[in-house]
């Protein structure tokens, strides 16, 4: 985000935010958006960590905790492309018993 190079870490920090707008069915920071005058200062909190995606409170905890972290401000402590898969496998099965 910040000058980086582009790799697989962006595409999970996109997916992350991608769980919270299907959990919220709204766009990511809109309540931020509203209070805030630009979306230049969103960014901002954003990239510098003062700003997060939102899970409701009926959002599986095991989907909300996923979601948290992929949207790590540290790339190197967003999970790998397999283990999000695993893991929303496995959250698919204990959800509702199957894998597809």
């Amino acid at each position: 985000m910040m000058g980086e190079r582009y790799d697989e870490k962006i595409d999970i920090f996109s997916f992350g935010v991608v769980l919270s707008e299907l959990d919220m069915q709204s766009l990511p920071y809109a309540r931020a958006r509203a209070d805030l005058a630009s979306e230049l200062k969103v960014l901002e909190k954003v990239m510098f960590g003062k700003l997060q995606v939102e899970f409701s409170p009926g959002c599986l905890a095991s989907v909300a905790k996923l979601g948290n972290e992929c949207v790590a401000l540290d790339p190197s402590s967003r999970p790998s492309a397999p283990v999000v898969a695993y893991r929303l496998q496995t959250i698919m099965k204990s959800a509702f018993g199957k894998s597809n």
